[in-house]
């Protein structure tokens, strides 16, 4: 990103006044089509940008006198249903003691949204409805109780990590391919003075762009992820501050002149502990609906 802003003077006032039609109209489609794109929803968006799983741990105390049953009836029904809203099993125990049978098992989730959604679902789902009642009337009781806990990584835990690579080839190669690199259209990559964190923008086919962010935790890097101030505008050229505090980026976003997105101004986040604080406009001695970047 460059210091200055660029404006361009146009001296024939026919091709300015055309220019800017132009521009009004490109901007009223780039509206209409994207608005506030929110990209808490990446299957419509960037689908193959992965973040860290989170687990959920199941623990089901059940009848030692029903244990049986119990297993055939998850075996059978329970994993065929879950499975059909999007349950993804990652590995099934049991813990037996003299008089408690304990049934286990995680799932792992791209994110809460997702759990939750799968899990309003199953419960709701009539075949599995239909399949408790007709076997607790035979067996009876199932289950006695259940401990429900939601496992969500911390920043310096190493699973889900990845390899980035910063070494100097002889010959030009991808850069971080599958991880950085993928299908979308990557730019305006920046490294953090340190060394330690990294953002870098993708674009969608269509123009909407979004920042991502990694950051590096011994030897490794956290998997790109939306940043926490970007995803809802059309945000593109992130830069560093020289301390490695702040990051400034261009953006449509609204602000205090101009209350809906479409005018693209310069932006400031600050670094606060762990985080990014709420972005602020930069106030530049320029035109209001000029765009600057």
């Amino acid at each position: 990103m460059t210091t200055a802003t660029r404006q361009f003077n146009i001296g024939n006032s026919t091709l300015r006044s055309a220019l800017f039609m132009l521009m009004f109209l490109g901007s009223a489609v780039m509206n209409a089509i994207f608005g506030q794109t929110d990209l808490s929803n990446r299957d419509t968006t960037f689908s193959n940008i992965s973040k860290s799983p989170i687990y959920q741990l199941r623990i089901y105390d059940v009848p030692k006198e029903n244990s049986d049953p119990f297993h055939d009836r998850f075996r059978v029904h329970a994993i065929r249903i879950m499975k059909s809203y999007g349950f993804n099993i990652a590995n099934i125990w049991i813990r037996e003691s003299e008089d408690k049978h304990e049934f286990v098992y995680l799932l792992e989730w791209e994110d809460q949204k997702t759990m939750k959604n799968a899990w309003d679902g199953f419960m709701a789902d009539q075949e599995w409805a239909d399949i408790k009642l007709r076997t607790s009337r035979i067996h009876g009781t199932f289950v006695n109780s259940i401990k429900d806990r939601t496992l969500i990584p911390t920043d310096y835990s190493e699973a889900g990590l990845v390899v980035i690579n910063f070494e100097v080839t002889d010959t030009a190669a991808l850069f971080a391919e599958n991880v950085v690199s993928t299908r979308h259209n990557q730019r305006d990559f920046i490294l953090s003075p340190a060394g330690d964190e990294l953002f870098y923008v993708v674009s969608h086919p269509w123009g909407f762009s979004t920042i991502l962010h990694s950051k590096k935790i011994n030897s490794l890097w956290t998997r790109p992820e939306v940043a926490s101030f970007s995803g809802l505008y059309s945000d593109f050229e992130p830069t560093f501050s020289l301390d490695g505090n702040s990051v400034y980026f261009s953006s449509n976003r609204p602000n205090e002149n101009q209350t809906k997105d479409g005018i693209t101004q310069i932006w400031l986040t600050n670094r606060e502990g762990t985080t990014w604080t709420e972005p602020g406009k930069i106030n530049l001695p320029a035109v209001h609906n000029t765009h600057i970047f």
